[in-house]
């Protein structure tokens, strides 16, 4: 066995500087040598059992023997490899078998490990697991040629591209790199396309080595191309028909294992469709233009006998069915046999009624034409069991054309005489009325769905171009860079994100519409980092032609780190939802906003319960409509007034008031200062409560934390009106530093003095909260004017506190004021003061979307142009009205909207004369908060999945916001980045390029 000499450690640390991110495993080679087994190879470290396994089993040798090794056992207990030797390493000499070139990590700027001349030294040998390489797939489709709807198939002309990057460095010889191909199991074999059913002639293959794009001068691409005419099976979604729009799709797959090779999306040069080719014009309208949609897959591992998990890209172009034939011929003549239907009820010359038979003739004449044109219209549909708008359509005017001909047989015997003629023309009026209107609702309809259908089509486009747009405004970064920009920009444009999905073909869940667009459904979604390594296996000669493939959708440049990684899911036949990882999801929003990658603006504003032991999600629908319901205890705040319903002495309730003392997170950390006992007998409970401060576990008192309210005050009349007894208050209470100071006043004070009429706990909270005696639940004040005055120990001390009091009010009258002079400042030279709202303690700003507005985050070492996110500026109208109020209303600078409060979002919206001013008008609290003083006092915050500013029925989604004058955080952001940042329309302006020079330029 050949010895290898230990590699020194400057050396081995350059190579680990030199090593890739994607690094599975490598080592030093202490000795290898050739047996009748093939090579066998030792190392120096242990080897990892379990990523060994999950590999691709192709180990990489710098030095020795060099190039790429398949690994057929490995002895844990020694460190030894044992590999294959293939036929081309075997040299003529008869010397021992090697390679003259070897694989190098990939650059930083690329996907691949590139291809070099061997470094033909003996020292210093090294090996590495090699990983998946990765593919960049197109296709384009040249012409498309018949679409058989009865056999739900379409014939076409189509060319696949499968382009390895910067596989080898320009020095490397072609038959090297088939050599490479071969090793690791790449070729025209390795791809097909796996809905062909039957192909016209032979397919036509191609390889060829590239001057690569992005690096011409010192690397090559490794291309094979593959050309067929052939039979594609789709099945075809008729709900609709005939306004319809149908998915063509090409799946391209791969017979290797994601551990071998993985496949992303081309978006450098995109995949085409030459639309003039298309000869059903005059049928079909082409959604997609010249543009072919393209997105990765993922099979299931459970459906390999191998339990490899495979990839796939899915090819799709939309088209959309015109209508006008069935319109025409159909759908307009049996309405008009429907109205002629109601010639039945016609007179006589005579002026009587015609006769029975003569009126069932008319009637069931025109019904079996009817159902002639049923028949005609069921040659042109598959054997499907839905209706289609079609037979929907039919069978409605069929049910019309029954009804009028049991009319005529039933009418006559059931009213013989003449009067009853005009209760005959009161059922045609009705019958007719009925029948048009349910014309028009179904014209509405269809309207409607045609709509929102093209907005889904121009959502997607609009999408598929930005991908293109941050393709070529970075040509020389890797496809993971890329997937990191497009994912920023899809923030910033304010586009919806697109999460990896795990869905099947053509199952929709329950109220989806399901001739919306695959790639726009949202049946279940999961987080990549939530997927394990993929095991390898051998599956060489595994037909994966018999493997079922699961759609996984996402940004077609994903990860290649988690595209090795198993998808462990499950499908629960019972209802439409999937098991993943042990945690069961329902099929909603939430849940998808549970599974899908987590903004980071969402992470700052989620609000934390994982040290909460109460289910919220259980019990959050109970109190949705009520905006004093708390969700989370985080929220509480020092200074808010808290009541919790006792239902437990029924029919009688009450609510149980008190103050938060502390913050904290959990029920045993938030503290509570009110009037109570511990006790359980109900007179020994009276004599011995007094004011102190327990958690709130003890505040509940074993009572549900669903019933715990937090007391709304300055309330509007119909929040007033419409609220419990004693959670909604209309009167204004102080700041909290003053309320904790009463508190600390009453501290350890009142045993024996509780009254349940006059001074019970929601007295004494009240008093805490306002200054004043009240109890809402009974209606009745206190005796004296400060709690528990009688006591000797209090009132000695009442000077101090209304001292105290005073200071506190003052300071925050005077801060008031300073705030309102600062955001009123009108400079002669300068004008008004300009500034940005931003969420407090953070770097968060308002951002102005078109005419809503978002919290984006403001890195001010973000340098790229596209991603740095750019505030709003605006001027602030501020006025103090009250101790504790100040009233405010925003103007955007550039437009001279105004921003406005809406029940779903705050916009910015033209003030009209007829707007009403608390349209505009915002409440700035004490701690930063923002009221609406037109919607009941709605709280202002953003909305965790995307930075939307709306309102908030509960406190709980208030944020905290802070003005920053315009001047000091343009300071902050100068820089020669920033003013090269462009703004959203210049943005939204480049996603319509299309280059067709370049893309046929690379066909």
């Amino acid at each position: 066995m050949a010895r290898v000499g230990a590699a020194s450690l400057n050396t081995r640390d350059l190579y680990r500087n030199k090593v890739d991110k994607r690094s599975l495993w490598n080592d030093s080679v202490l000795a290898f040598c050739f047996q009748e087994e093939g090579l066998v190879v030792g190392v120096e470290g242990d080897l990892p059992h379990e990523v060994l396994e999950k590999s691709s089993k192709l180990l990489a040798l710098y030095g020795g023997p060099c190039g790429v090794w398949e690994i057929t056992y490995i002895d844990y207990e020694r460190n030894v490899f044992f590999c294959r030797v293939d036929q081309s390493a075997v040299r003529s000499d008869d010397s021992a078998p090697s390679y003259p070139w070897e694989l190098h990590p990939a650059r930083d700027d690329s996907d691949n490990w590139h291809l070099q001349p061997a470094s033909q030294r003996e020292d210093n040998v090294r090996c590495e697991l090699l990983p998946p390489m990765i593919a960049h797939c197109r296709t384009t489709i040249l012409s498309l040629f018949g679409i058989d709807t009865v056999g739900q198939k379409f014939q076409g002309d189509v060319l696949f591209d499968i382009c390895f990057q910067d596989i080898a460095t320009i020095h490397a010889k072609h038959e090297w790199v088939e050599e490479l191909a071969k090793i690791i199991h790449i070729g025209p074999e390795t791809f097909e396309c796996l809905n062909a059913v039957s192909i016209d002639g032979d397919v036509r293959f191609k390889t060829s080595c590239e001057r690569s794009k992005r690096h011409p001068d010192s690397h090559l691409n490794y291309c094979i191309e593959m050309r067929f005419k052939g039979c594609f099976a789709e099945e075809f979604e008729l709900k609709d028909f005939p306004f319809d729009q149908q998915q063509l799709t090409l799946y391209l797959a791969s017979n290797q294992p994601v551990s071998h090779v993985v496949l992303n999306c081309n978006d450098s040069h995109p995949s085409r469709f030459l639309a003039h080719n298309f000869t059903l014009g005059n049928v079909f309208d082409i959604v997609t233009a010249e543009h072919v949609l393209s997105y990765v897959a993922l099979s299931d591992a459970t459906e390999s006998m191998s339990g490899s998990v495979y990839n796939s890209i899915d090819f799709f172009i939309y088209l959309e069915r015109k209508p006008g034939f069935y319109v025409s011929n159909v759908m307009a003549p049996i309405s008009i046999l429907t109205y002629l239907g109601f010639l039945s009820f016609g007179i006589e010359s005579s002026g009587a009624r015609m006769a029975t038979s003569s009126r069932l003739s008319i009637s069931v004449t025109l019904l079996l034409t009817t159902v002639a044109f049923k028949f005609a219209t069921a040659g042109a549909l598959p054997q499907i069991s839905y209706l289609t708008s079609l037979d929907r359509f039919v069978t409605y005017t069929s049910l019309f054309m029954s009804l009028i001909s049991i009319e005529n047989a039933v009418f006559p015997w059931w009213c013989t005489d003449a009067s009853c003629f005009d209760d005959e023309m009161t059922v045609l009026w009705t019958l007719m009325a009925i029948f048009t209107a349910g014309i028009c609702i179904s014209g509405v309809v269809v309207l409607r769905k045609l709509r929102d259908r093209k907005k889904a089509n121009a959502l997607l486009l609009k999408q598929h171009e930005l991908r293109r747009l941050v393709a070529k405004t970075y040509p020389n970064n890797n496809f993971k860079r890329h997937a990191e920009i497009f994912t920023k920009l899809l923030v910033k444009m304010n586009l919806p994100p697109m999460p990896p999905l795990l869905k099947k073909r053509h199952v929709k869940p329950k109220g989806e519409d399901p001739n919306a667009p695959d790639c726009l459904t949202r049946e279940a979604t999961k987080s990549m980092d939530e997927i394990e390594r993929i095991p390898s296996h051998d599956t060489a000669g595994e037909d994966y032609s018999q493997i079922g493939i699961r759609r996984q959708f996402s940004f077609p440049a994903v990860d290649m780190d988690a595209q090795m990684r198993e998808a462990e899911v499950t499908q629960d036949v019972d209802s439409p939802r999937l098991i993943l990882h042990n945690h069961t999801i329902s099929d909603s929003q939430t849940s998808i906003r549970k599974l899908s990658s987590i903004h980071p603006l969402e992470m700052d504003v989620q609000r934390r319960d994982s040290d909460n032991p109460v289910d919220i999600e259980s019990w959050r629908g109970h109190c949705r409509t009520m905006n004093t319901a708390v969700y989370d205890v985080s929220t509480l705040q020092p200074g808010d007034q808290v009541c919790i319903w006792d239902f437990g002495r029924w029919p009688i309730s009450y609510s149980h008031h008190g103050i938060v003392y502390e913050r904290g997170t959990t029920l045993q950390t938030v503290k509570i200062a009110h009037t109570w006992s511990p006790l359980s007998n109900f007179a020994e409970a009276q004599a011995d409560s007094y004011f102190r401060v327990t958690t709130l576990e003890d505040f509940l008192d074993g009572r549900q934390f669903k019933h715990l309210r937090r007391v709304q005050y300055h309330s509007s009349i119909l929040g007033d009106a419409i609220s419990k007894l004693g959670e909604v208050h209309r009167s204004a209470s102080d700041i909290p530093p003053v309320v904790l100071a009463r508190c600390t006043f009453l501290l350890g004070a009142g045993r024996g003095h509780f009254n349940i009429a006059h001074l019970n706990c929601e007295h004494v909270a009240y008093w805490c909260k306002t200054g004043r005696l009240f109890a809402k639940q009974v209606l009745t004040t206190g005796d004296t004017s400060i709690p528990y005055i009688r006591q000797r120990s209090l009132s000695s001390k009442v000077d101090g506190l209304n001292a105290q009091v005073h200071q506190l009010k003052e300071e925050y009258r005077i801060r008031c004021e300073e705030l309102c002079r600062r955001l009123n400042h009108d400079d002669p030279l300068n004008g008004r003061r300009r500034v940005y709202i931003k969420a407090k303690d953070s770097n968060r700003y308002l951002q102005a979307r078109g005419e809503l507005l978002y919290l984006v985050e403001v890195d001010p070492e973000e340098t790229d142009p596209l991603l740095r996110n750019t505030p709003t500026p605006f001027y602030a109208f501020a006025e103090q009205t009250d101790i504790n109020i100040v009233k405010m209303s925003f103007q955007e600078v550039a437009t001279g909207r105004m921003v406005a409060s809406r029940a779903k979002c705050v916009k910015l919206m033209n003030r009209r004369v007829y707007h009403r001013e608390n349209l505009f008008r915002f409440e700035y609290a004490y701690n930063g908060e923002l009221q609406s003083r037109r919607l009941r006092r709605w709280y202002i915050g953003a909305r965790p999945t995307d930075g939307l500013v709306r309102t908030f029925v509960s406190s709980d989604g208030a944020m905290g916001f802070e003005f920053e004058d315009a001047e000091n955080l343009e300071k902050a952001l100068a820089s020669p980045a920033a003013t090269a940042t462009p703004n959203r329309a210049t943005v939204e302006s480049k996603l319509s390029f299309t280059d067709a020079a370049e893309d046929d330029e690379n066909m």
